[in-house]
């Protein structure tokens, strides 16, 4: 298996996480979600933009979207989905050189937090809102995590600037057994990993532990 690391070429991860609930709910959320905007759901796996969803492990449901990657669609989609259920999730993203994330339960956002500080983004995740991230709200909605555990990952990055010198003493390993660094380019692995999704590189994909449930693709009308 090859060593992920930051040498390699860094991998797309897009993911929309849903917390207890199986691959058929989340399935079937999702045909309804796209049905009401008049397109179908089919089989995608020779389909360049497709959408994998994984069997649940554990906790967790995870649906990779990094080849169907449309910020708007996987943000109303995880808000459909969180209601429809009645469950909590989370819409994880890493961009460039940091990570961030949308909490959702029910159907509402309870949290948000980008790693990097606005004024050095060029992109506007969640306009108008903050980002800093709640450590509270993540223990709320996933009550087998602990305050202790989640806080040290919700860190911005220090502002390029007065101060920055900070960024060399917090780009360090987060908790024992890391293996990124705090602001490396996949730092965000070592938080999925302390989610419970065990994340490797494997054979030129992405293996979140778990058997993947389907393919699908979306189709909209010509």
């Amino acid at each position: 298996m090859p060593v992920l690391t930051e040498e390699r070429m860094v991998p797309l991860l897009r993911l929309s996480l849903f917390h207890d609930v199986e691959a058929q709910y989340v399935f079937g959320a999702l045909h309804r979600f796209y049905e009401k905007r008049g397109a179908r759901v089919v089989s995608g796996s020779e389909t360049p933009r497709r959408f994998v969803l994984h069997q649940r492990e554990q906790h967790w449901c995870v649906l990779d979207s990094a080849r169907a990657w449309d910020w708007k669609e996987a943000r109303d989609a995880q808000v459909f989905v969180s209601r429809e259920l009645g469950v909590a999730g989370l819409l994880i993203f890493r961009y460039e050189s940091y990570w961030g994330y949308e909490l959702y339960r029910n159907g509402r956002v309870m949290d948000r937090f980008v790693q990097c500080p606005p004024e050095d983004s060029p992109v506007g995740w969640f306009p108008g809102e903050t980002a800093l991230g709640d450590p509270a709200a993540l223990v709320e909605c996933f009550p087998e995590l602990s305050l202790l555990d989640v806080g040290p990952y919700l860190v911005q990055r220090p502002p390029y600037g007065p101060g920055f010198e900070r960024f060399f003493e917090l780009n360090v390993p987060v908790r024992p057994g890391d293996r990124f660094n705090r602001f490396d380019k996949l730092a965000v692995v070592d938080f999925l990993n302390l989610l419970g999704i065990k994340t490797t590189w494997r054979d030129d994909r992405w293996d979140f532990g778990a058997e993947v449930f389907r393919s699908l693709a979306v189709q909209f009308p010509a």
